[in-house]
């Protein structure tokens, strides 16, 4: 696998692609509950914020995963 120019080489990553299957979800789930499936947050926004998290996304900046909460 090779790493787009723009990925800093210091930041350690895997890639992970996930077919809508019960085996890999499992398989997820066993990792995330075994505290070995990290997901980067970047902002966890009240339901009465879904519009600044949409622009936040729309941004192209957001280097982790956008949360709506209720």
């Amino acid at each position: 696998k090779s790493r787009g120019e723009d990925i800093d080489e210091d930041i350690p990553f895997r890639f992970v692609f996930v077919e809508p299957n019960s085996r890999h979800l499992e398989h997820l789930k066993e990792l995330a509950d075994e505290g070995r499936l990290k997901v980067e947050l970047t902002k966890a926004y009240s339901l009465d914020e879904t519009a600044q998290a949409l622009e936040q996304i729309e941004t192209l900046h957001t280097t982790g995963k956008i949360v709506i909460v209720p």
